[in-house]
C-alpha cells in the first residue's frame, strides 16, 4: 500500500444505513469546502467511495439477486430516491468531519 493509499485508508469507515453498507471517506478539510460549494450531490458522490449488501434488485425493478458493482454516479441517483438513505449518507458524513475537527481542536490545546 502506498502512503497516499494509506491515508485515504485511515480516514474510511463503513456505516449501515437502512440495512445496507457504505464505505465513507473523511474528506480532507479541503476537499469538503469545495464539495459543500458545489453541493451534497458532490459530496456524497466524492465521500462514499464504496457499499456492501446492495443488491441489482434494490436499485432497479428486474435485477437479479448479484451484488450491484458500487458506482458514485449511480449511488448519487439511487440515493436520491431514496430519502433515508440520503439523509443517512448525509449525517453520517457530518459526523466525521465533526469527530475530525473535535480531534483537529483538542490536538491544538495540547
Amino acid at each position: 500500500m502506498t502512503p497516499l493509499e494509506h491515508f485515504r485508508a485511515s480516514r474510511e469507515t463503513w456505516a449501515t444505513i437502512e440495512g445496507f453498507e457504505f464505505q465513507l471517506r473523511r474528506p480532507t478539510e479541503r476537499q469538503l469546502a469545495r464539495w459543500v460549494r458545489d453541493g451534497d450531490e458532490a459530496l456524497v458522490a466524492k465521500a462514499v467511495v464504496g457499499w456492501r449488501k446492495v443488491k441489482e434488485l434494490d436499485i432497479w425493478p428486474g435485477g437479479t439477486e448479484q451484488a450491484a458493482a458500487f458506482d458514485a454516479e449511480l449511488l448519487v441517483e439511487w440515493a436520491g430516491d431514496r430519502p433515508k438513505i440520503w439523509e443517512g449518507l448525509c449525517t453520517e458524513i457530518l459526523r466525521l468531519v465533526s469527530e475530525h475537527a473535535r480531534r483537529a481542536e483538542d490536538q491544538a490545546k495540547n
